[in-house]
């Protein structure tokens, strides 16, 4: 090898060497030295959904968030310093809003804008409420009646419906209707008006077609042999629940008292569908037990959620309450929540949302119930009182519920702990 060569190597050598030196007198990690950070959560509600406004975030360095009309955001990684949130509220409609910081309330404002700071670990939460404050009355009439019609108006609001119907506290704006007539009737052009405040704006229209009287007539024919339920003040006839059947009187009594419903559509119409024979999930067991006992599930929305899989859906705060409470059947954190309530379930949830003292299981009521398997307790006090019945001689505790055996037991239940309850009656009752 060469002297020259020799010599250049000598250098790259040098110079490698102080490269690796001095990157070992870095920091190990970029990580180690980023500041920890705090997390943010903003919910939105409103009444009405078309209510919602957006809002936009200006973090530390002046870059901004520009979230749309979503309910829940969060985000994890927000460095320390000092935040604005701006609030675009939907025309018409008013924005309340409350900050929490680490679970305590720090701030209430009816502006739309908020300045806070957040430090390392912080949890913030702001609440966001809309509320339309210029408002009037939309009324969609015609003659006949029970005409299906779209209502379009401001900030992208769209209600589907069947005439007569109103909507009360309605924002002010520009609204059109189209009503739908069957296909062998000649098809209305659209009607259009402009609301003002503290207004009432009217649509009305008459129909004359053979095809509709006789769509009229079959309705007609339809409540006399379903049962039917009230939606927006109209009967709805529930086409699956026919009025011989023997859940049809628990069915009548869900949906009238609106424990339960029947099925709408993706535009939220009525399909006229209760589905008796379908199951029933946990996380609807939840939902309707909170309905039973009128639980406020949002008194829980400061305590921690356990099961996760429940974060961002529509039945994570009866989840986060039912946890609170500690119901037997949420216990376990890593319960699908999706899956089929059990027999067992029902009554143990049923029973805590009342908070009905339970007897000694003695193993004696059912072949299939012993006193060491769970729920025994909850099973044979329901039985007792007549939630479920021990004629057939067995419970049958890991069998899913479908929705018209829950109507029984919640029908049985609200009559023997609510209606016949000692807060009603006055009357004292022994265990």
């Amino acid at each position: 090898m060469s002297t020259r060569m020799t010599a250049a190597l000598r250098r790259s050598f040098a110079v490698t060497s102080a490269m690796a030196i001095l990157f070992c007198a870095l920091p190990t990690s970029l990580a180690q030295d980023a500041p920890e950070t705090g997390s943010i959560e903003v919910l939105q509600d409103a009444e009405l959904s078309h209510a919602i406004g957006t809002w936009t975030l200006i973090r530390p360095d002046n870059t901004k968030i520009e979230v749309g009309k979503t309910k829940r955001y969060i985000n994890e990684m927000m460095y320390p310093g000092r935040y604005t949130i701006f609030i675009t509220n939907a025309d018409g409609a008013t924005a309340k809003l409350v900050m929490t910081r680490n679970g305590t309330e720090e701030l209430r404002s009816e502006t739309p804008k908020i300045t806070f700071d957040v430090a390392a670990g912080d949890v913030i939460q702001i609440s966001v409420v809309y509320a339309y404050t210029i408002t009037g009355l939309v009324s969609v009439t015609s003659d006949p009646a029970n005409i299906a019609f779209t209502l379009r108006g401001p900030n992208g609001l769209i209600e589907k419906g069947e005439t007569p119907m109103d909507y009360p506290l309605y924002p002010r704006g520009q609204y059109s209707v189209q009503y739908e007539l069957p296909a062998a009737c000649s098809q209305p052009q659209p009607k259009s008006d402009t609301l003002v405040k503290d207004s009432r704006i009217g649509f009305h229209i008459t129909f004359k077609c053979d095809a509709l009287d006789a769509l009229n007539n079959e309705t007609t024919e339809k409540k006399l042999q379903f049962v039917t339920m009230m939606v927006n003040g109209k009967q709805i006839p529930i086409e699956d629940v026919p009025l011989n059947e023997w859940f049809a009187t628990y069915v009548h009594a869900m949906t009238r008292t609106g424990i339960m419903s029947g099925y709408n559509d993706e535009n939220g119409v009525p399909t006229g569908r209760f589905g008796p024979g379908d199951p029933v999930s946990l996380a609807q067991l939840a939902k309707v037990a909170h309905e039973v006992a009128s639980i406020n599930e949002d008194d829980a929305k400061r305590s921690a959620l356990r099961n996760t899989s429940a974060t961002g859906t529509w039945f994570e705060q009866y989840i986060r309450s039912a946890e609170s409470m500690h119901w037997l059947a949420f216990r376990d954190s890593r319960t699908d929540l999706s899956r089929p309530a059990t027999r067992a379930e029902v009554v143990a949830t049923l029973l805590q949302a009342l908070n009905v003292p339970r007897l000694w299981p003695t193993g004696t009521v059912f072949s299939d119930v012993s006193p060491e398997i769970p729920y025994a307790d909850c099973i044979e006090t329901a039985t007792d009182v007549g939630i479920v019945s021990a004629e057939s001689g067995s419970f049958r505790p890991g069998d899913p519920v479908n929705r018209a055996e829950l109507a029984k037991m919640v029908s049985i239940a609200m009559e023997e702990y609510l209606e016949n309850s000692p807060e009603i009656t006055g009357q004292s009752r022994d265990y």
